[in-house]
């Protein structure tokens, strides 16, 4: 009895575990992050907004996106950031950091589509150090990680070298 007892006691830890435990994308050499994992790390990633403001801001006129937008940090981005909120010009964000922009086309309306960037620079779709991707919030992917930011880096790249990010050195 006492040995079925255990049992169901393994087991029920065991599902407990597997129901509240949240897993990070599987990164391979070969394969790098899909897009549904980077999708899925936009929206199940607890995320610090850009000197902790959720205010939209306009974006740059010569930005591919849309009008307004708003950052997000994931915890390890955030730690790079300096009492300024900002990365300090020269900087580099540690691996796993994961950028997300909110872009909306109006200053008080819903999010019509996600820029990502997260930091692995091993990962076989990195491009510049950076797996990028764009999404519509269903997950529709309009930009996929595939195109190795080839799409992206040639804008993030002007500017002052805050490791591609371009909203330190606009807002």
């Amino acid at each position: 009895m006492i040995k079925y007892i255990s049992f169901f006691a393994f087991l029920l830890m065991l599902a407990f575990a597997t129901i509240t435990c949240k897993h990070s994308p599987a990164v391979d050499a070969t394969t790098g992050v899909t897009d549904k994992a980077l999708f899925d790390l936009v929206t199940n990633s607890s995320l610090f907004y850009y000197k902790s403001n959720a205010s939209y801001l306009a974006s740059d006129p010569s930005s591919p996106h849309d009008k307004f937008m708003r950052v997000n940090f994931n915890a390890k981005a955030a730690s790079a950031l300096g009492t300024d909120g900002k990365l300090p010009q020269g900087g580099t964000f540690p691996d796993s950091s994961l950028i997300v922009k909110e872009i909306s086309s109006t200053l008080s309306g819903s999010i019509n589509l996600y820029a990502v960037m997260y930091k692995l620079p091993k990962a076989s779709n990195s491009g510049s150090g950076w797996v990028w991707g764009e999404f519509k919030p269903s997950g529709t992917v309009q930009i996929g990680s595939g195109y190795k930011g080839s799409k992206c880096v040639s804008c993030h790249s002007g500017g002052k070298q805050r490791d591609l990010v371009r909203t330190f050195d606009l807002h």
